[in-house]
């Protein structure tokens, strides 16, 4: 009965199994993409940029300063859930 459910299946179960595959690597992306801290510390520097053209204010820079430097937090936290094996 086995083979048969198999057979019977088939067209149904690769074509989920491939979409599984496509959801788990665009997960994967993202999530690297989110808590990468090498990006957050280039806005950091981008950031700093702004300022000194005048482009943004100083309260406006302390704000988004603070957004940045939470990020950074919630990544290093991420790191540490990862490398701990989430105990």
């Amino acid at each position: 009965m086995g083979l048969l459910t198999k057979l019977l299946t088939f067209p149904i179960s690769v074509p989920a199994a491939g979409m599984k595959g496509l959801f788990v690597k665009i997960y994967e992306t993202v999530e690297g993409q989110y808590y990468n801290a090498e990006a957050v510390r280039a806005q950091m520097v981008a950031l700093g940029d702004q300022l000194d053209a005048g482009e943004i204010s100083e309260e406006e820079f302390e704000e988004l300063e603070e957004q940045l430097l939470d990020r950074l937090d919630e990544i290093a936290a991420y790191e540490q859930e990862k490398l701990g094996g989430g105990s």
